[in-house]
This record gives C-alpha cells, sequence and structure tokens, in this order.
C-alpha cells in the first residue's frame, strides 16, 4: 500500500519580513516497495500548485507522482510559498532567495525525519520553471542534495526589466482577475491573464488536450512580482551550482527561445546555454512539447528522461 501523507513545515525566513514564519504544505507519497534510499522534492511553477506534479486528470498519463510511485521513488510534491495551502506573506517579501531558503530547511527536516515519517539518503530536487529556479537556487546556496533537475528552465543571464516586461505582459493583478483571493494575497500578487494557458507560449498544440489547458486555466493561482524579477537575473547563481545537474526543456517552449538570435527551437537555445555551464550540467530536449511539460499528451517522455539521467 501507498503511504501518503500530507505535512506542513515550519520554517525562518531570513530577512525582516512582516511574517517571521512562513508554513509550506506538502504532500509525500512513498511506495509500499521503495526502490531507492531517494525522495524527489517536487517545486511547481508560477500560475499552478502542486497539483502539477501530481495532476488529477488522467493521472496515469499527466502525474509524475503517480508514475514515480508506480517505480518505487518516493516524492514530497510542496505548494511554494504564496500558493496553493502554504502560507501567503506579503508580496514583496515572496523572493526567490526567500523561497530557497525555505525549501533548504524542509529538506534538512526532512533529512532527519520526523513524526514518524522516513528519512532519506539522497535528495532530487525537481522543478519547473520557477520552481526550477527555487531548486536551482537552493542547490547553490545551500547545497545538501544529490541532484537537480531543471525543467522549463534554461540559466540564462537576463535583468530585472525582462521580469517586469513578462508580468507586464503575461500577468494582472490577482486581485482585479481573481476577486476571491482578496483578504488572502496583496497588490503584489499577479495572475496569468485568462487565455495565456492556450496559446504557443505555453502549450505545444499537437500535443495538448483543450480539457486539460481549460482545467490548468480553471485552478491558476498567483505569483509574485518579487519572484518574477529574479526569476530573470538568478541565471548566473544557477550556473554555479557544483551538484550534478539536468536541464530538460519543451523542443517548443516559446518562453525560452531567443528569436533575436535566430533560434529556431530550444535545441539551438540550449546549445548556447551549454556553452556558459560546468561539466555537470546535461540538457535534454522533449520534442513536439511546450513549457507545461507534464501537461502534454507526451510527458512520459519527460518522465523517463529523468529516469534515464539519475540512473546514470
Amino acid at each position: 500500500m501507498i503511504d501518503r501523507r500530507h505535512l506542513c513545515f515550519a520554517t525562518e525566513t531570513n530577512n525582516d519580513a512582516a511574517w517571521p514564519v512562513w508554513h509550506t504544505w506538502a504532500w509525500l507519497t512513498v511506495p509500499a516497495c521503495v526502490r531507492l534510499d531517494e525522495l524527489h522534492v517536487l517545486l511547481h511553477g508560477a500560475g499552478v500548485d502542486h497539483r502539477y506534479w501530481d495532476w488529477p486528470i488522467e493521472p496515469q498519463r499527466y502525474s509524475y507522482v503517480s508514475w514515480a510511485a508506480e517505480r518505487g521513488i518516493a516524492t514530497l510534491n510542496i505548494d511554494r510559498i504564496g500558493c496553493g495551502h502554504s502560507s501567503r506573506p506579503p508580496g514583496a517579501d515572496v523572493t526567490v532567495a526567500a523561497q530557497a531558503h525555505a525549501l533548504a530547511q524542509v529538506i534538512d527536516t526532512v533529512r532527519v525525519g520526523r513524526d514518524g515519517m522516513p528519512s532519506f539518503s539522497r535528495f532530487v530536487l525537481v522543478g519547473h520553471s520557477i520552481g526550477s529556479v527555487v531548486c536551482g537556487s537552493t542547490a547553490a546556496t545551500y547545497g545538501g542534495v544529490d541532484a537537480v533537475v531543471l525543467t522549463g528552465y534554461l540559466p540564462v543571464d537576463g535583468t530585472v526589466e525582462m521580469g517586469d516586461e513578462l508580468f507586464d505582459f503575461a500577468f494582472v493583478p490577482a486581485l482585479d482577475a481573481m476577486p476571491q483571493l482578496r483578504g488572502l494575497v496583496d497588490d503584489d500578487y499577479l495572475v496569468a491573464r485568462d487565455g495565456l494557458g492556450v496559446d504557443e507560449l505555453r502549450y505545444w498544440a499537437t500535443q495538448t488536450d483543450p480539457e486539460i489547458m481549460a482545467f490548468e486555466l480553471l485552478i491558476k493561482g498567483p505569483a509574485t512580482k518579487a519572484e518574477l524579477r529574479d526569476a530573470a537575473i538568478v541565471g548566473p547563481l544557477i550556473r554555479t551550482v557544483t551538484t550534478p545537474t539536468l536541464g530538460l526543456v519543451g523542443q517548443h517552449d516559446a518562453l525560452l527561445i531567443d528569436g533575436g538570435l535566430g533560434e529556431a527551437d530550444t535545441r539551438a537555445t540550449v546549445r548556447r546555454v551549454a556553452q556558459g555551464v560546468g561539466q555537470n550540467f546535461e540538457f535534454v530536449v522533449i520534442s513536439d512539447a511546450g513549457h507545461m511539460l507534464n501537461l502534454h499528451r507526451n510527458a512520459h517522455q519527460t518522465f523517463r528522461a529523468i529516469e534515464r539521467w539519475l540512473e546514470q
């Protein structure tokens, strides 16, 4: 029988934030027969919550948690700070550095075991998009993990202005678009514009189910201006990670391709990025996929690529 637990971790902030303690909620899934003494710590991107990694519709196709459990791999599926069930402190405090500090504390807590939960000796950070940014920043700043998987992200150079351009174009104030969030978030929280999830920015149409895209928009959640700005400039820090690191992107991820450099798809982008990282970085491009890798019909290509790389 699979052991599933809903956990809450109290973490101290690393700044003079208005909320000195944040609560991170996570879902621990431990298969009945654990094949490896290894925990995959999963962190979702902007606009979604932990369900990105444990998709409730057709989980046999889209859920990494279910896929991993069938292979004897335990997962800890996290709601990032500001999202889902986790704390939603003032948006200005929800930076990438603050989230990395919180994630490092969660890993330290799990490492020693708590409340009868099993302990693990090997930790793999697996992120998507801004979740990848937080995972990479955590590994670079605190270490303490054995491998890092960055999906939907490449550690490129950027500017704060690039982050501003992204949320001006792709996001709107959360309180305007989702009045139900009033009292839960402040003006520094944003949500994706309606319709963005069904266009070429995040999905590759030939490999996507319209019902999946519609549901993703239905359950969309917030991101903060601070983390979007940080995501644009944290590439140099993530390139300093010395842990074995996999960069895994969809071939048609329009959020990563620089058309101004003549890049037709991410294969060209990866060639450019690979020149500026260490030998511990490897890259894989998933054919016929866009940004939201787990929500494409060929999601198992992504899952198998992660498995093959880790087994090496």
